[in-house]
């Protein structure tokens, strides 16, 4: 008669165990450890597996008050990472991309000394390529990409939880990137770009109630500038360029052929700061900074909005 499946698993732990040793064995570690590399965890990691259980509730009963409850928080906000430790945490696979350069390195230095033993100066050593491929720029010919993901990870390891509350003072200000916060506004059922703006006030409109705003805008000019390999690199469509947009322009149907386009993006800026402008003369009690538009334009400087008075923001301008 053929086992239980669980009869199997117990057979199959029971071979693991003859093999590998038993984790009660007096070789074995007395604390929590990983029962194959009998690695002890830490006191961070023990804390976050032993108490997972709590950590999930907490994150739900927070997400309920904050979100259904309260509405301090709007219900389409992202919902963060909890980032638990685990053992998996203690050491960090290299990738494939890190490995390379230390490849690279390593060929370098050898290539150096050589060069140095064979009595090459450095001055004439660097007149030549030292490496096998320009650390800068990958195989395609694009600069490499910035591991902007593993930046915010180190950052995030030193946070503690209280450092995902805001706590709101009375000189607050807040830094608004438009063309992010745009690109956020849910498209369905808007048809122009007025709409667009529309939905685009009302989910900024909180911040106008608690202290200044200052609205940051992308500079997009002829000249070559670090994000255009960016740009490339996200382009996957043929951009569609429009000739002008105002308030009454129908939004596109095929929106990723819209971005692409720096000269899209341009009129689009455009047509929100004079929507900003003409809104903060009215409607914004708190004051409202615009970033300049475009470096090489004298038509749209850096400028506050306060009581229905325009100051010109000079020592903000590129």
């Amino acid at each position: 008669m053929a086992p239980s499946s669980q009869e199997g698993h117990v057979q199959e732990m029971m071979k693991f165990i003859e093999k590998r040793g038993s984790p009660f064995s007096a070789e074995c570690p007395t604390e929590l450890h990983n029962f194959v590399t009998m690695q002890v965890m830490t006191s961070v990691i023990r804390n976050d597996v032993l108490n997972v259980s709590e950590k999930g509730k907490n994150k739900y009963q927070a997400f309920h008050s904050e979100r259904i409850i309260k509405k301090s928080v709007k219900l389409r906000d992202t919902i963060h990472r909890g980032n638990l430790k685990t053992m998996a945490s203690i050491k960090d696979k290299p990738k494939r991309t890190v490995q390379k350069v230390i490849a690279a390195m390593n060929m370098t230095d050898k290539s150096i000394e050589v060069a140095r033993d064979r009595g090459l100066g450095t001055d004439d050593l660097l007149t030549y390529d030292v490496v096998p491929s320009p650390l800068l720029f990958g195989d395609d010919g694009l600069m490499t990409k910035p591991e902007k993901s593993q930046l915010v990870r180190e950052l995030e390891e030193t946070l503690k939880p209280d450092d995902y509350y805001y706590r709101h003072k009375d000189d607050s200000a807040f830094l608004i990137d438009v063309m992010a916060a745009i690109r956020r506004v849910p498209l369905s059922g808007l048809t122009s770009f007025s709409d667009l703006l529309s939905k685009f006030a009302e989910t900024t409109s909180l911040y106008h109630h608690h202290g200044r705003c200052d609205y940051i805008f992308d500079i997009y000019h002829d000249d070559p500038s670090v994000k255009d390999t960016e740009r490339l690199r996200r382009c996957r469509a043929t951009p569609v360029v429009l000739s002008s947009i105002e308030l009454s322009t129908p939004i596109p149907k095929d929106m990723p052929t819209f971005w692409p386009s720096s000269q899209n993006k341009l009129l689009l800026e455009t047509l929100v700061y004079a929507f900003l402008r003409d809104r903060s003369m009215e409607m914004h009690k708190e004051p409202t900074v615009l970033s300049q538009l475009c470096i090489d334009s004298g038509k749209w400087k850096c400028i506050k909005i306060h009581n229905g008075t325009e100051y010109n923001m000079q020592h903000l301008q590129s």
